[in-house]
């Protein structure tokens, strides 16, 4: 994917330089896009622009070391932008939360292992990195893409 393909930030979007930063770390350099964009196939690495960030994209959950039952064959990732089947209706405090500490709204783990510990990527996130990174997200425009399954707790220990 290259940065041509990234959505820009949604007309009146406050604060767009912060909007415009988040939306190249997003993009380029931890790549949350390559994760939140569907495939047009499974398996493909053929992305559906038309959801970019959207989420559903299916990972077997074996790859992250997650058994299976209890946790669903795959896991797919969330939908990161403000539509009902997303982010709509979050607050800046709850996307850092899940960024930060991998806690979603309801103080549950979520499922991503890229999302918590101190060896996740974004453990080493600057207060500043995380506002920019949540400026873009909340500037997205909706994607209605609703998520096949998803995957609630703290991954096994």
């Amino acid at each position: 994917m290259n940065l041509d393909d990234i959505p820009m930030p949604v007309d009146g979007t406050p604060d767009l330089d912060s909007a415009l930063r988040g939306r190249y770390l997003t993009s380029m350099v931890s790549v949350c896009v390559d994760c939140h964009t569907p495939e047009v196939v499974p398996g493909s690495f053929m992305f559906d622009f038309s959801k970019v960030f959207g989420g559903g994209r299916g990972f077997p959950a074996p790859l992250f070391g997650y058994p299976v039952p209890p946790y669903p064959d795959t896991i797919y990732t969330t939908n990161l932008t403000p539509d009902a089947t997303g982010l709509e209706g979050f607050t800046r405090e709850d996307i850092i939360r899940v960024m930060k500490d991998g806690l979603d709204r309801n103080g549950d783990g979520v499922c991503a292992p890229t999302h918590s510990g101190p060896s996740s990527p974004y453990a080493g996130l600057t207060d500043e990195d995380l506002d920019d990174i949540v400026n873009y997200i909340l500037s997205l425009p909706p994607v209605d893409n609703a998520i096949p399954e998803d995957c609630v707790g703290p991954p096994p220990a």
